[in-house]
C-alpha cells in the first residue's frame, strides 16, 4: 500500500469513527420525555432537541435537532374506516404523498410490533426541490391507530446524515406510550 493510500484510509478510518461517536453520544445521552398537549401520548428524544409550536393542519406536537437537520412531527387525525384495514391504507396514502413530493421516491413499508403496540412503519427516501437547490431526505414514519385516530410519529432528516439519525428515531420510536 502506497503512503498516499495509507494516509487516505487512516483518514477514512478518523471519520468513520468521529461520525460513530458523534451517532453514539446522540443515541446514548440524556432523553427528555415530552407530552404533546391534550394527547394521550408521549414519545423521547435527545435532551438536545427543541420543541416548539406545531403548524396545525393534524401537526399537533414539533421538535427539530439543535442543529435543525433532523425532526419529528406528530400528526393525529381521524380514521372512519374499518380498523382491518388501516394498515393497507396508510400504506396506500404514503406512496400517494411521497410519490406526488418525488416520482423517484422509494417507500417502503411493513408492519410493526413496538412498545406502542402494532402499527405501520414507512420508510422514504425522496428529494425535495426549493427553488434550484435540492435536497434529498430520508423519512421513517410510525403510525398507530387509537380509538379511531392515527398517531403518525414522522422522523425526517437529511439522507446524507440518515447514518446518524435513524438510530435516535428508533429509540425514539421505541420510547412511545399511549396513556
Amino acid at each position: 500500500m502506497s503512503r498516499a493510500q495509507t494516509i487516505f484510509v487512516g483518514v477514512a478510518i478518523t471519520v468513520l469513527a468521529t461520525a460513530t461517536a458523534a451517532s453514539a453520544a446522540r443515541v446514548n445521552g440524556a432523553w427528555t420525555t415530552f407530552y404533546p398537549v391534550g394527547q394521550p401520548v408521549t414519545v423521547s428524544l435527545p435532551s438536545s432537541w427543541q420543541n416548539s409550536q406545531p403548524s396545525g393542519h393534524g401537526e399537533v406536537f414539533f421538535a427539530e435537532s439543535p442543529d435543525a437537520i433532523s425532526t419529528l412531527e406528530l400528526l393525529v387525525s381521524r380514521y372512519g374506516a374499518p380498523a382491518a384495514g388501516f394498515a393497507s391504507d396508510m400504506a396506500r396514502r404514503a406512496r400517494q404523498v411521497y410519490l406526488a413530493q418525488d416520482p423517484h421516491a422509494v417507500v417502503r413499508s411493513r408492519r410493526v410490533t413496538v412498545s406502542a403496540g402494532n402499527g405501520l412503519e414507512v420508510i422514504t427516501s425522496l428529494v425535495r426541490r426549493q427553488g434550484s437547490k435540492s435536497y434529498p431526505l430520508s423519512v421513517e414514519s410510525y403510525a398507530f391507530l387509537r380509538h379511531g385516530k392515527i398517531y403518525e410519529f414522522v422522523y425526517l432528516t437529511l439522507t446524507p446524515e440518515a447514518g446518524e439519525y435513524f438510530p435516535v428515531f428508533d429509540r425514539s420510536v421505541h420510547s412511545i406510550r399511549f396513556g
